[in-house]
């Protein structure tokens, strides 16, 4: 069983001989998002969501904190703090 329920895009059309208003109201948009999708004619539903989740079953530590570690000393590799190097030599 997967707690966490998944998050999936999708594409809604919109019919032409709908008003902003009627948009709104069906889809629960706000007016800005309203008059944007009936001028393209669809909007995409949980766009700003994120979408991909890993369960915990899916998940390997080994490749992910290596991955974390690269990433950190790719930015971090400069700030005597981050690294705990020593103050004398800054």
């Amino acid at each position: 069983m997967n707690p966490v329920p998944e998050i999936r895009r999708e594409r809604v059309l919109i019919p032409p001989e709908l008003s902003s208003k009627e948009i709104q109201e069906q889809y629960g948009l706000p007016s800005a998002r309203a008059y944007v999708a009936r001028k393209k004619g669809f909007f995409v539903r949980n766009y700003s969501r994120k979408q991909v989740i890993i369960g915990p079953e899916n998940f390997d530590p080994s490749i992910s904190y290596s991955t974390a570690k690269r990433v950190f000393w790719k930015n971090f590799a400069w700030n005597a703090v981050a690294t705990k190097k020593s103050f004398s030599s800054l």
